[in-house]
C-alpha cells in the first residue's frame, strides 16, 4: 500500500489517554487550526468517554465498577459489550 501525502501544513494533537498517547496527524491544505480544534475536541472528549466507561486500568470505570461486584445501570455500548460476549462465550 503507498500513501500519498497531501502538500501543505501538518496539524498535529496529542492526548494522553488508555495509559498511551494518542496522536492526530490532519493533512490538508485547507484545514484550519480552528476546524482542527474543534474536531479534535470532540474526538478527545470521546477517547476520555470510552476511557471512563471500558477501562480495565482506572479504579472508577464502569468496567472496573462491574468486575468488583457493582451493580448498577449501564451505556448502552457497555450492555451491547456484555451481550457479545456472552455470546461468544456461548459460541
Amino acid at each position: 500500500m503507498t500513501a500519498t501525502l497531501v502538500a501543505g501544513p501538518v496539524h498535529t494533537r496529542l492526548e494522553h489517554v488508555w495509559g498511551t498517547v494518542v496522536s492526530l496527524d490532519v493533512r490538508d491544505e485547507h484545514a484550519t487550526a480552528a476546524g482542527v480544534d474543534a474536531a479534535w475536541e470532540s474526538v478527545r472528549a470521546e477517547l476520555h468517554r470510552v476511557d471512563a466507561v471500558f477501562s480495565t486500568y482506572r479504579d472508577d470505570s464502569v468496567v472496573s465498577r462491574l468486575r468488583a461486584g457493582g451493580t448498577h445501570v449501564v451505556a448502552p455500548d457497555v450492555a451491547e459489550a456484555i451481550d457479545r460476549c456472552l455470546e461468544a462465550r456461548r459460541l
